[in-house]
């Protein structure tokens, strides 16, 4: 299956079943193979024994406890209520909205849907769902059916396509949006985050996720400023990253005060692009309409993502790039390299010269939120600054520029490795004069 034979595959998943028509995860395998070769009918239907593996939480496996209302098989919904079950990851959850608008299109019904309460606040403006349910408890509301996320597409017999062109379906707090637009203001050329490493504990992690190192090829594009939304698993990376690519860390801080991907939306509303590994940021970005770009495994773990195409007609804003060999995660960033510079035309190739630099194990090129400085590695003030937020001391600036106008002189000492240089110059624009 990893080598992307999918149909030797399902032969052998087909094979074992014969011996152990029982076991939940050989179901699950083959599910996964027959919905990459878009073989949904049969696919969604090995895909229910999920809720006899862990893949679901002991509440969910046994909702039969809590819940009296049957399961919904595709009767009429018309004047009913529906419980629809959130199950698995984030990005699950995530996806899965747009059956709840399907749901409504179909029929006129009320839908309630239980979701984790760290979660509600991002999605809690859905139009689609009536009721929200924090936990499954004795307490649930009635209901006449009941249903999981993701026996919806099979039942519904929903086409990949009939998704396609869809409209931006989560929204971000605009107050939050102005808030860092204003943040990243300074920012110069096309603006792109990264996301490298998904949930570590995922059984497919070592599939999903790309290392850091990764997107050395990154590094000999100018007109771009790039920023980490990495948290927690992943992070660590950052203090060794030796690719050339300077990130402005933006991911650490975010959302700690907000609610789950409340700040991230916000954010990645300021971005042009995501380049993201296969996680719950792709399928958030996806949802607000924000143009991203998925890196992949040779052969995916995930049937969402088919076994050759480069789109995704749910998220018309993603475009899927895989990697030409098993993992080979260099020859993604190479095309990512070389269609950022023919896409965007703020975007182009550096000369050689400033290529070199950026590989001498001396110093760096650092994109500020100033423009871009040259930066000793071997600095411990203002390099690390300038690494983790794309400034350094920036509120001397704010103050300067109180009385500074243009035109002036400006006599910098101690300009160190120029951090203030290129700021100060800026505001007394090409009529003045800086001497550093």
């Amino acid at each position: 299956q990893m080598l992307g034979e999918y149909e030797a595959a399902g032969s052998i998943y087909s094979a074992l079943l014969r011996a152990n028509p029982t076991d939940p995860q050989m179901h699950l395998n083959l599910s996964v193979v027959l919905l990459c070769l878009q073989r949904s009918a049969e696919g969604w239907e090995h895909y229910k024994w999920r809720k006899k593996s862990n893949k679901l939480s002991w509440e969910q496996q046994n909702l039969q406890n809590f819940v009296s209302a049957p399961l919904w098989a595709g009767e009429n919904l018309d004047g009913k209520t529906i419980l629809l079950v959130e199950e698995q990851g984030l990005g699950d959850v995530i996806q899965c909205l747009q059956y709840a608008g399907e749901l409504k299109k179909r029929y006129n019904c009320k839908i309630q849907m239980t979701v984790r309460e760290a979660l509600l606040p991002l999605i809690e403006q859905y139009p689609h769902v009536d009721q929200w349910i924090t936990e499954i408890s004795h307490s649930m509301p009635d209901s006449d059916y009941h249903a999981y996320l993701f026996d919806l597409p099979g039942v519904l017999d929903v086409q990949l396509d009939e998704f396609s062109n869809r409209e931006p379906y989560i929204h971000a707090d605009p107050g939050l949006v102005d808030v860092w637009r204003e943040k990243l203001a300074d920012y110069g050329g096309l603006k792109v985050a990264i996301v490298w490493q998904g949930n570590k504990n995922h059984s497919s992690d070592h599939w999903r996720s790309f290392p850091l190192k990764a997107i050395q090829p990154l590094s000999q594009l100018q007109g771009v400023t790039f920023f980490s939304l990495q948290r927690d698993h992943g992070v660590e990376q950052l203090a060794h990253n030796s690719t050339g690519v300077s990130l402005v860390n933006l991911g650490e801080d975010i959302d700690r005060d907000t609610g789950i991907f409340v700040e991230t939306a916000a954010v990645l509303k300021n971005m042009d692009l995501l380049i993201t590994c296969d996680s719950s940021v792709n399928h958030l970005a996806s949802a607000l309409g924000v143009k991203s770009w998925l890196a992949l495994a040779a052969a995916s773990p995930d049937w969402r993502w088919g076994s050759d195409r480069d789109d995704y007609p749910s998220y018309p804003e993603m475009r899927i790039y895989r990697c030409p060999r098993t993992r080979d995660w260099q020859g993604v960033f190479e095309s990512m390299a070389q269609n950022l510079a023919q896409s965007f035309p703020e975007v182009s190739i550096k000369s050689p010269s400033l290529q070199r630099l950026h590989s001498s194990p001396s110093a760096d090129i650092r994109m500020t939120k100033y423009g871009a400085l040259i930066c000793p590695i071997a600095d411990k003030q203002c390099t690390p600054q300038l690494n983790n937020y794309g400034e350094f001391m920036s509120s001397e600036i704010d103050l300067i520029s109180q009385f500074l106008l243009p035109g002036g002189l400006i006599i910098e000492i101690g300009a160190n490795i120029g951090e203030h240089t290129i700021p100060l110059s800026n505001l007394v624009g090409d009529g003045g004069d800086v001497l550093a």
